[in-house]
Order: structure tokens, then C-alpha cells, then sequence
């Protein structure tokens, strides 16, 4: 027969047991869950360096052809390659120019285009509204050359990105686009 004692003895450890085990389960949660802020926080600060050196990067592309009268394919990719020389950019695969163009502005532009820097130069997949986006350079990693008069309005996800970009004066950020040659 099991005295009154031990009884009292087991309630008294099963009840600290117990109370030591939640304690150590919610301090081991709150563990987790400052870890979880920290790298949260770590990879929030991250994502939003990379994306300011992007702009950084848009804006020293702006900056130099606001500096030129005219920008060759040569210049071109002598900046592109200076900029991104240094892996700051290692997952920026192809830096391109496409001036916003109506359909009446089209063939004059190609026509400038062989003209100037480009004897070969063509345009294609044209879009099917009235405003047009012809990559004239394309430069970096991947050269881009594939890119260079590929109409970017003719992609829907792109034309929207560049619309919704010009509009709101900034950058815009898409999923990995497909359908776009050479990428």
C-alpha cells in the first residue's frame, strides 16, 4: 500500500516536472523567435542594399547619357563594363538601352541606328500598340547582343514593368521574365 507521502511526493515532482518543461519549451520558442528577427532582419537589410545599388547603378546610367551628346554602342559598352568590372552586380546578366519610341519614330530610329554605329541594325517583335521600346545597346555579362533591336513592348510583362516604371519615376522590379531573347 502506497503511503499518502509518496503520493503528495509524486504530485509535487509531476507538477514541477511539468512546470520546468513549459518554461524551457517557451524560452526555447523565444529563442527561435529572436533568432528568426535577427535573420529576418539581416536579410531585409540585405535585399534593400542590393536593390539601392541598383538604383545607384540606374542612376550613374542616367547620369551618363545625361553627360553626352550622343552615346555609341561603344561607349556604351565601355561604361557597362566598367560599372559592373567589379562582381558589385555579379546577378545583373544584361544592361540594356531602349528609348520610348512612337510608331511614327520607328524607322527614323533605325535608320539613325544603322546610320550612326550600327550598319546592321534591324527591329523586331515589334509591339502592337503605338509605343515601342527597341533595345539599341545591350551590354554586360551576357553580352546581350541577341537583345539589341528586340522591341521590349512587345512583352507584356516587361511593357508593363517599363510603363509603371516611367510613371512612377522609379525602379521596378519583375520575376525573371521569359521570352525575351538570349535570356
Amino acid at each position: 500500500r502506497v503511503s499518502l507521502t509518496a503520493w503528495i511526493v509524486l504530485a509535487i515532482t509531476l507538477t514541477a516536472g511539468i512546470w520546468i518543461w513549459r518554461v524551457n519549451v517557451e524560452q526555447h520558442a523565444q529563442t527561435r523567435q529572436v533568432s528568426f528577427n535577427v535573420e529576418r532582419e539581416q536579410l531585409r537589410s540585405a535585399v534593400s542594399n542590393r536593390l539601392s545599388q541598383y538604383v545607384d547603378h540606374l542612376h550613374a546610367t542616367r547620369s551618363f547619357f545625361l553627360g553626352s551628346n550622343e552615346v555609341d554602342r561603344y561607349e556604351w559598352h565601355a561604361f557597362i563594363d566598367g560599372l559592373i568590372a567589379d562582381n558589385r552586380f555579379a546577378d545583373i546578366r544584361t544592361v540594356a538601352y531602349a528609348p520610348r519610341l512612337s510608331s511614327e519614330q520607328l524607322t527614323p530610329f533605325t535608320a539613325y541606328r544603322r546610320e550612326t554605329d550600327s550598319p546592321d541594325y534591324r527591329t523586331y517583335d515589334h509591339a502592337s500598340g503605338s509605343v515601342h521600346a527597341p533595345v539599341a545597346f545591350a551590354g554586360g555579362a551576357s553580352n546581350g547582343n541577341s537583345l539589341v533591336g528586340f522591341d521590349l513592348m512587345a512583352h507584356p510583362e516587361m511593357a508593363a514593368a517599363l510603363e509603371s516604371a516611367r510613371s512612377g519615376n522609379g525602379l521596378e522590379v519583375t520575376r525573371q521574365l521569359t521570352g525575351i531573347p538570349g535570356h
